[in-house]
């Protein structure tokens, strides 16, 4: 054969039917359904994805600030100088974030509160559980005026309320990790956030004010394609949500994830770097802006080395990878953009049940979301 007539040469095209009927042959009499995966959020994984229309969808796209994201890794220490020091050298490792957790609270003298105060400035803060009473906030009212604008990140607390000038520091949260532990599916997950934002929004004179000052925290385990769905269908769901608010504009949420402690092994913790991998992975591909890789041996007590190796998690993905040059990885895949799809209308139509139920808080106590987990 001529180069001239293998230029010529045209392949005949192959039909979604006959790859079916080719793969229902070797399946020697059994069912074609035996090809297809049922998952606990009710949604059938098809043994082949054709396009079928589906395209990324840009709304995920316009919802995301940067392709980045921010490395926030918490530091492990008993008192105040250790945390800072802790601090200090995790930041010139790689680590991108101060990270406390106010369950661990200490007290704090006034030199590693002002050294906190000028760490607060040039990085971005993430803190949990923090009282009104909690000492570190005392770090921010050592901030200048003029610098708080400076100060970013996201805080679950309202210790800061009387505190002016903190205009990029979001503390309203709806956070999924409580339901993840108990056992939520993704669907759960996601309308659960919703109704909580829902009811949380009451409280703002508008949308646009509510949005200012909202973040997401989701934990993610290693059902890897789903939860990168997972992340990707909240961008969707959240632009939904902002319409039945009367707000066109697409709004940026900060989605803060964690690696899921419910995967984590007590027993066999060296298989826990494989998960926490697997995990983070998943996060950084469905678009997260914030995460944390908890420690192999977090279960039974960290090490120097176990929180190494999980800041190092992150840091290999980044600079091994190109992920962080690209705004949506997962967009175009016909897999993803069809499951993402699916968990956008499972969760919007179990959302809707929960605020005609009567909204978040209603719907915990009246044991509807108990049974709901029980019969996953």
């Amino acid at each position: 054969m001529t180069i001239h007539k293998m230029k010529a040469t045209t392949f005949d095209e192959v039909t979604y039917a006959d790859w079916k009927e080719i793969a229902g042959k070797s399946l020697r009499g059994l069912p074609f359904e035996k090809l297809v995966t049922k998952t606990i959020e009710g949604i059938d994984l098809q043994p082949l994805y054709i396009e079928e229309g589906l395209a990324p969808n840009p709304t995920i796209r316009a919802a995301k600030k940067s392709a980045n994201w921010i490395v926030a890794q918490p530091q492990e220490a008993n008192d105040a100088p250790s945390f800072i020091v802790e601090l200090k050298n995790a930041l010139s490792r790689g680590n991108e974030a101060v990270v406390y957790d106010g369950t661990k609270s200490f007290d704090w003298d006034q030199d590693s509160l002002q050294t906190l105060a000028t760490i607060l400035v040039t990085h971005p803060v993430f803190m949990t559980n923090v009282s009104k009473k909690d000492g570190i906030l005392h770090a921010f009212t050592l901030i200048p005026k003029e610098m708080r604008s400076q100060v970013e990140g996201a805080i679950e607390t309202d210790g800061l309320a009387q505190l002016e000038g903190f205009s990029h520091l979001r503390t309203v949260v709806a956070d999924a990790r409580q339901a993840h532990l108990e056992g939520a599916d993704a669907v759960t997950e996601l309308a659960l956030v919703l109704a909580q934002a829902a009811e949380l929004a009451e409280a703002y004179p508008s949308f646009e004010a509510f949005n200012q000052a909202f973040y997401i925290r989701f934990a993610i385990d290693t059902h890897f394609f789903m939860e990168m769905a997972k992340i990707r269908a909240f961008r969707i769901l959240w632009q939904a949500l902002s319409k039945a608010y009367e707000c066109d504009k697409i709004e940026h949420v900060p989605v803060l994830s964690e690696t899921s402690l419910r995967t984590y092994s007590k027993l066999d913790p060296y298989v826990n770097l494989l998960r926490a991998g697997n995990e983070a992975f998943s996060a950084v591909l469905g678009g997260t802006d914030v995460l944390t890789v908890h420690p192999h041996n977090r279960l039974a007590g960290t090490t120097p080395t176990s929180v190494r190796l999980a800041r190092n998690v992150q840091l290999v993905i980044k600079e091994e990878t190109l992920v962080r040059e690209v705004l949506d990885p997962a967009g175009g895949s016909f897999f993803i953009e069809k499951l993402t799809n699916e968990l956008v209308e499972k969760a919007w139509h179990l959302f809707l049940e929960i605020e005609e139920a009567g909204g978040y808080t209603t719907y915990q106590k009246s044991g509807a979301y108990g049974v709901r987990l029980k019969n996953l």
